[in-house]
Parts: structure tokens; sequence; C-alpha cells
């Protein structure tokens, strides 16, 4: 699998930390996330990932990156001035405040500054505030590698995403979104392209589902028939009129029997098909032309570029579905950009 992930991001002020060697970020929880170069999973953050934000308490809320700004920065390290090390914390109740875990107590910290990278994951357009939609101990349980030194620390979506929906209903579009950002490496098709997984009714297994499951299939034959009826017997990119090969495209993923509409459908061939589902292949909204990923470079799909699509009437897919697929485009296209 390539593509977005899932995190749990730890916003904590600088009494709440753990240890005091770090004296913390400025972070605006809503708009901006800082760290730098000194922080575990530092250089995995990425533009289209999802994040959780919280502190000690509560998932303050959730957000797609939507753009990680890198720069040099300093940063004040506090060490012991016994042993030099960082694991330090200052203890309010105590007339020597400060501590390190060897023992040593003093009263200032030793400072230094250190040069570091700092970076800015902003994420001020779309985050939602989910104060009581799930518990830390829950975020916690989904971390793949757990940790608790972690501040950012990636989280499997799929074991929490049944109770999110349930408590808080107004996630769905952002995981939709996050979701529909989600490729399948080319090179993995082969090793799924026979393995037919049963159906999971979660959004994130659906996914995961349609990206593994990237096989010779025609569609359920209710829907394909009636995207014959639609839009003719043939392939609305290519115009292949060889039916043994053209199959039922979904352009929101299925989920369920409503997304058999036939305005979510496409007869495609079988291979502009899989580049479709690979977001490899888009459709630009305003005109329906066809746009392929710089990295198919095969001559027999440049021909395609800007071809627009065909129909035998009028009748024409709807449109916000072709504009959530060419959203999930363009973040291919720009995740690509900063590789």
């Amino acid at each position: 699998m390539s593509g977005f992930r899932a995190w749990s991001l730890i916003a904590l002020p600088p009494d709440e930390r753990q240890y005091g060697g770090n004296t913390g970020y400025n972070d605006d929880v809503e708009r901006i996330y800082r760290y730098d170069s000194s922080v575990p999973n530092h250089k995995q953050l990425a533009q289209g990932d999802l994040i959780f934000v919280r502190d000690a308490a509560r998932v303050i809320g959730m957000a797609l990156i939507e753009k990680i700004s890198v720069f040099p920065a300093n940063k004040v390290r506090q060490r012991c001035p016994v042993c030099g090390q960082v694991s330090i914390k200052f203890r309010k109740s105590k007339s020597i405040p400060w501590r390190c875990t060897s023992g040593h107590e003093f009263d200032v910290p030793l400072a230094e500054s250190i040069a570091v990278t700092g970076y800015e994951a902003r994420y001020e357009q779309g985050f939602l505030r989910t104060p009581d939609a799930v518990p830390v101990e829950v975020l916690k349980q989904a971390a793949l590698r757990p940790n608790d030194q972690l501040s950012i620390e990636e989280v499997d979506l799929g074991r929490i995403e049944d109770a999110l929906l349930r408590k808080c209903p107004q996630t769905r579009s952002l995981i939709e979104r996050f979701l529909q950002g989600i490729a399948l490496d080319p090179l993995d098709a082969d090793v799924w392209a026979e393995r037919a997984l049963p159906f999971i009714a979660t959004m994130t297994d659906t996914r995961e589902k349609v990206l593994r499951s990237i096989r010779v299939r025609r569609g359920q034959k209710s829907f394909r028939d009636k995207l014959i009826r639609r839009y003719g017997a043939r392939c609305v990119a290519s115009g292949c009129d060889l039916m043994d090969i053209i199959e039922a495209a979904h352009i929101d993923p299925f989920r369920g029997e409503n997304d058999h509409h036939p305005e979510n459908g496409l007869l495609l061939r079988a291979d502009l098909h899989t580049l479709f589902d690979l977001n490899l292949m888009g459709i630009d909204p305003e005109e329906l032309t066809l746009r392929f990923h710089p990295r198919i470079r095969d001559e027999s799909y440049r021909r395609l570029e800007g071809r627009s699509l065909r129909f035998s009437g009028l009748a024409l897919p709807a449109s916000a579905p072709i504009k959530r697929r060419w959203d999930a485009y363009l973040l291919t296209l720009r995740r690509a950009s900063c590789e």
C-alpha cells in the first residue's frame, strides 16, 4: 500500500509534559502542529494524512494535513547540570523543583540552544472539533506500534472507525476524503489479483478491499446493465466496444447498494478501470476530459490525454462524485511532487 496514513498528535502545554528536557512547541491546535527533527516520526507526516490532535485527557479534533512547511530552527534543550541527561522533571510541590531520572536534584536546569529542522503541519481549513468522539485510551489502543513516549504515533483507523462514526457522524465526510486519497502501489496489484476478500461494512476496510482486490471484474450485473442502457455498450474513455473487457466502474468507491446508482458509474475498459481506481487516471469535472498521472508514460495512454468522455445520449454521471474523484487524483499528483 502507498498513500496517506492516520496519526495521533499530542499537543501538551509545558507544565503537562512528562519530562522537562524539551521546552515544548507553540502549537495552535486548531490550525497548526509544530515539531522538529528531534521528534520520532518527524519525516513520516505528509500532506493528505489524517490526524487526531489530542492532549493528555481528550481528543481535541481531526483534520487532513493541507501543507507541511520545513525550515531551519533552534530549540532550547534543558539538561541536568550534574549528569547532563535530558530526562528531567519539574515538581511543583518540592522545595528543590527539578530532578533527573538518575536522582540528581537541582533548582535550575542547564539550558542549551541546538540547531534543528523545524516543521509546521497546517490544517486550518478543515479542522473538525471532536472532544467527545473517541476516548484517548481508545485512540492509544489503535496505535500500530504502541509507545507512550511518542508524540507522533501512527494509528489504525479501522480499529476506531465504527465508534467514531457512531459518536460523531459528522466525521464521515472527512474520513471519506482521506480514504479517497489512498492508492495501491501498482507493484502490489499482482499479489492481490486473485484474492477476493469478503465485504466488510466499514469505510476503511471497504476501501482496503477495493484497493487490494483490483482484478478482472465486470461489476454487479444489474448495475452494469443500467450503465449500458445509459451510456451505450462501449468504454466511455477509449471507445472500445469489446464488452468482454468492459467493466462497470464506481466513481465513488462502493460501500453499499446506494452506490450502485447509474449516476455513480462509468463503463471502462479493464485497464482504464484499474488506473481510475488507483487515482492514476483522473476525469476533469469541468470538461469531462481524461488526465493521466505523469508516471503513465505508455503512448497508448498518452494518446487519450485530454480526450472527452464518450456518451451515447444526453445522460451524464453525477457531478459530485466526479468532483470528489478529481480531488483524490489531484491529491495523488501533489503527493508525487513531494516525493
